[in-house]
């Protein structure tokens, strides 16, 4: 379980680094322009289906930590803190602000829309927020 644990939190914690990340390169590329934007949205595809893995990794990780908690022989959802459920709209706004970002660069990226980039941004914003909070209440809810 401590094991379960620990990949949670290192999954939460790529999501941090790479969404501001991401939030850096976006803003690098709009002041830059040209083909350095370009090179920098290669990055960015590169990064987001990385961040696919590492959302669907936090979900995975958080369910299997979460069965033993909420299965028959537990106590069941009600039983968990309300700082845990809060917790669980922040991975819901992580999950989300990604599917967001991901879907608004694709279209960017297929259209040539560049003027959609400010919703990607917000999007990224969103997606390093909704982490950070999700870490901090993680911890406040098994404190």
């Amino acid at each position: 379980m401590k094991w379960m644990l620990a990949f949670h939190f290192i999954a939460f914690a790529m999501g941090v680094g790479m969404s501001f990340s991401n939030f850096v390169n976006l803003r690098l590329a709009r002041a830059l322009g040209g083909e350095k934007a370009q090179g920098l949205a290669l990055l960015r595809g590169a990064l987001g289906r990385i961040g696919d893995v590492v959302v669907s990794f936090i979900w995975l990780t958080g369910i299997a930590l979460l069965l033993p908690m909420t299965g028959a022989e537990a106590a069941g959802m009600g039983a968990l803190p309300v700082t845990f459920h809060v917790k669980l709209l922040f991975v819901i706004g992580l999950t989300l602000c990604h599917v967001g970002a991901r879907l608004t660069a694709l279209k960017i990226a297929r259209t040539g829309r560049k003027e959609l980039i400010g919703i990607v941004e917000a999007c990224t914003l969103g997606v390093f927020l909704n982490a950070i909070a999700s870490i901090l209440l993680a911890v406040a809810a098994f404190d």
